[in-house]
């Protein structure tokens, strides 16, 4: 199954390689604004099959598809910002024994993924 998941040009995170925070600040989303990034739940809270497995560190957060990465970040301003900042949206393939479903985010083990596409975070405009 596809996985697509919003990372820094050098396959950080956005949240650890502090893009997003960056992001919400150039467009002036604060903490408690309806479209903030914060607002969802955590992969402890959302994804209990990650829990039931111990919290595997080798496990990292993505989306099924554009639309379920579209619920997460739906501030079209933080996206901008975010691909001004160098966030790209990277596409794995990825066996679903290696995926775990919550309903805001999956969880995927990124060491048995396959890199099969790197596209601009998507806008409007891309």
């Amino acid at each position: 199954m596809k996985v697509y998941r919003l990372e820094s040009a050098k396959g950080q995170g956005i949240f650890n390689a502090g893009i997003v925070y960056d992001a919400r600040a150039a467009a002036g989303v604060e903490g408690d604004d309806a479209q903030c990034p914060y607002r969802h739940p955590s992969p402890y809270t959302d994804v209990p099959a990650w829990e039931e497995r111990g919290y595997p560190r080798d496990f990292f957060c993505g989306f099924r598809d554009v639309p379920h990465l579209l619920r997460w970040f739906d501030s079209e301003a933080i996206r901008v910002e975010m691909g001004k900042l160098g966030a790209v949206m990277k596409v794995f393939e990825v066996a679903p024994a290696d995926v775990l479903e919550g309903e805001m985010q999956i969880m995927f083990r990124k060491a048995a993924a396959t890199l099969v596409d790197t596209l601009p975070v998507p806008t409007v405009a891309t």
